[in-house]
């Protein structure tokens, strides 16, 4: 068996392995999920955390170090915590860049067992690099896929949690009150979610500015017109059970709408993901298990500027599909 054949036989053993592991652990934890009707919230709190813990416990800390707010690492580490509080993981980023880190090394090393002549210290980091790249890529696909999942949820869930807030407000009860309830009747994650809300509530923050660290930590636009909805009401009155009955009826009549447009643009989406995956896996790939393939041509003064070229009408493809797959509606 060649070096080429080696490296990639050992590489999908790796990758088949990692995607036996994730198959058979989101299987248990979607039973375990389907069984548990207690949100995550309320289970934290069940073990005996006090509130301030439980509320600490479910924020993502970008900053744990107090690090400068002006470099870009920090930057960087702010965008990947607002894509883990949207996609539901409560880990912090560095730990999620360790792992990563971490993971293309480990496939890197795994590539790396028989090299395959020529500059090895040139190949070993044009494979490096191909590892690194392969491992951000699978990472940000997978946090992608949950932020996505997490606000399709949040906007199924949204009109049900409205629901059941009017009824309280029909009843007499206050605003906060009434999302303390739909917080204890809700399944995740609109149940941890307004728990958040009533938890910044009770700590002294203002309900609209609550409403404000939801909507920016859902991601989706169902929660910021709730937010907008509320603040205006509370600025200029009205009745809040029929705005309330209102943003649910129109909701629901989004959410059905975008159900249908998804599904008839749902064979174009996947075209858009494909190609635009695609390439840059395959080069990655490629650098990973047989880097030879590019430091040869490092010397030819045409490689460079193809490379330049190719990289730009690639970014431009990526926009241009991506400005296609989302429109507005």
């Amino acid at each position: 068996m060649s070096n080429l054949s080696l490296s990639i036989s050992l590489v999908l053993v790796f990758a088949s392995i990692l995607g036996l592991g994730q198959i058979i652990i989101g299987s248990i934890w979607d039973r375990a999920d389907r069984h548990g009707r207690i949100n995550r919230r309320m289970r934290l709190l069940d073990s005996g955390l006090s509130s301030e813990e439980v509320f600490s416990s479910l924020k993502v800390h970008a900053n744990p170090n107090g690090a400068p707010a002006d470099t870009i690492w920090l930057r960087i580490l702010d965008g990947l915590s607002k894509l883990c509080q949207q996609a539901g993981v409560a880990t912090n980023p560095v730990r999620l860049v360790t792992f990563a880190a971490g993971g293309a090394l480990g496939v890197w090393a795994i590539a790396a067992i028989l090299p395959s002549g020529g500059n090895i210290g040139v190949m070993a980091g044009v494979a490096l690099i191909g590892a690194v790249v392969l491992a951000f890529l699978i990472l940000f696909g997978w946090l992608r896929g949950r932020q996505e999942e997490r606000i399709r949820q949040i906007d199924e869930q949204l009109p049900l949690a409205l629901d059941v807030m009017t009824r309280a407000l029909r009843a007499g009860h206050p605003v906060i009150s009434t999302v303390a309830l739909a917080s204890r009747e809700m399944q995740d994650p609109m149940g941890t979610e307004f728990g958040l809300i009533v938890d910044e509530v009770t700590f002294g923050s203002d309900l609209r500015v609550a409403l404000q660290s939801f909507a920016a930590r859902s991601g989706s636009e169902n929660a910021r017109y709730l937010t907008v909805a509320i603040n205006i009401q509370a600025e200029s009155g009205g009745n809040l059970v029929e705005i309330l009955e209102s943003i649910a009826r129109t909701m629901r009549g989004r959410h059905m709408l975008r159900k249908r447009v998804r599904a008839l643009s749902s064979e174009g989406r996947m075209s858009a993901y494909v190609l635009s995956a695609l390439p840059a896996g395959l080069i990655s790939f490629q650098l990973l298990v047989n880097p030879k393939f590019y430091t040869d041509k490092f010397s030819d003064p045409i490689f460079w500027p193809t490379v330049g070229c190719v990289s730009l009408l690639y970014l431009v493809g990526w926009l241009m599909m991506h400005r296609i797959m989302n429109f507005r509606y």
